[in-house]
């Protein structure tokens, strides 16, 4: 089974906002979803590792999710940082991940494998990241090119010998390692 973590910017990041009508949006999740599509097809991933941010991360879940109807042997690993990682988010944002989070929580192939710290520690989303990247052949990545801790998350995975696929928000071009 091969395995593709995911991760991505939060939606303030990305000048988005949370409407995801705005074309912007639409335009990226279209992006995200073609990336997804061609692991799953062509590079034969049937494990998808998403960190449930807001965001990219729920948005690739709701997309795993979409496709698990008419894939019996796709998978979503959840890897959650900590338990109380809505705490300090505003009502509307933690209705919005309550919402999205039951809603992949509901099926029934998603595993939560990764036993997350009680409360937040210094690092503990580098240790989220680690935790799928080490189960995981591909990285997709959504990047802006700024310091961040999905560049973190890159660089880490490359380091390792992972094949990454790296969406950029705003250009329309997608640097994969997939051909190299």
């Amino acid at each position: 089974m091969r395995a593709c973590a995911f991760s991505g910017h939060r939606p303030h990041k990305l000048g988005l906002k949370y409407d995801e009508t705005l074309p912007e949006c639409v335009a990226l999740k279209k992006k995200m979803e073609e990336q997804l599509d061609l692991l799953i097809e062509k590079h034969m991933v049937s494990r998808i590792l998403v960190g449930l941010a807001m965001g990219c991360d729920l948005w690739m879940g709701e997309m795993v999710l979409e496709r698990m109807r008419n894939n019996r042997e796709l998978v979503l690993e959840c890897a959650v940082p900590f338990v109380n990682q809505t705490e300090k988010w505003s009502a509307a944002d933690r209705k919005r991940y309550l919402d999205r989070y039951l809603a992949i929580t509901h099926s029934d192939r998603v595993e939560f494998l990764y036993k997350p710290l009680e409360a937040y520690e210094k690092g503990a989303y580098h240790l989220r990241n680690s935790y799928m990247i080490s189960k995981a052949d591909y990285l997709l990545a959504v990047w802006n090119g700024r310091p961040s801790g999905t560049g973190s998350t890159i660089r880490e995975a490359r380091k390792l010998g992972k094949k990454c696929i790296i969406i950029n928000p705003f250009e329309d071009d997608v640097c994969s390692d997939l051909e190299k």
